[in-house]
């Protein structure tokens, strides 16, 4: 009984606190569920920076195809320039020879599986704009061929009505 009751406080109070952190760390371990989750969301983080990282280097390497085939175009362009004084007379070979070389030159660059891969999502969204284009261009079409066949309609009213009136007067 010789202690200052201050004394015993301040050791209860740290006692208290050491159980506290003690029950918050036995808690966490029991708390499996929760430990999973973290486990899977710093493995879900890891491999989008990881895939981020591919399509970064995906990226550059099509900006380095895309730098060589505008400077190989540039090339192109300047061979094409002197060849057509020679190729005036036959400007239908001339663009077909064009063309063989422009599909040839796409055949010899395959793309890597990488690529390929990274690339993919990209194309899909692509082909689903060109039909959703499509689709936009077919409505254009109906709404046109509506409004002419109505305005077509009016016009033969207005005639009947005019027919009509002239009949009668």
């Amino acid at each position: 009984m010789g202690q200052d009751p201050d004394e015993i406080r301040r050791q209860i109070e740290a006692t208290r606190e050491r159980i506290g952190e003690t029950a918050d760390a036995i808690g966490y371990k029991a708390d499996v569920p929760s430990r999973v989750r973290e486990n899977i969301a710093d493995r879900v983080d890891g491999v989008k920076e990881t895939i981020l990282d591919r399509v970064g280097g995906i990226r550059d390497t099509i900006g380095g195809h895309v730098d060589t085939i505008a400077g190989a175009t540039a090339d192109a362009t300047d061979n094409v320039r002197g060849a057509t004084s020679k190729v005036i007379g036959n400007p239908l070979g001339l663009a077909i020879g064009a063309w063989s070389v422009g599909f040839l030159a796409g055949l010899l660059m395959p793309m890597s599986e990488l690529e390929e891969r990274g690339l993919s999502p990209i194309r899909d969204r692509i082909e689903q704009s060109v039909q959703d284009a499509d689709l936009i261009e077919r409505g254009k079409r109906v709404i046109h061929s509506a409004t002419q066949a109505a305005a077509d309609s009016a016009r033969d009213e207005i005639d009947d009505v005019r027919s009509a009136s002239e009949a009668q007067a």
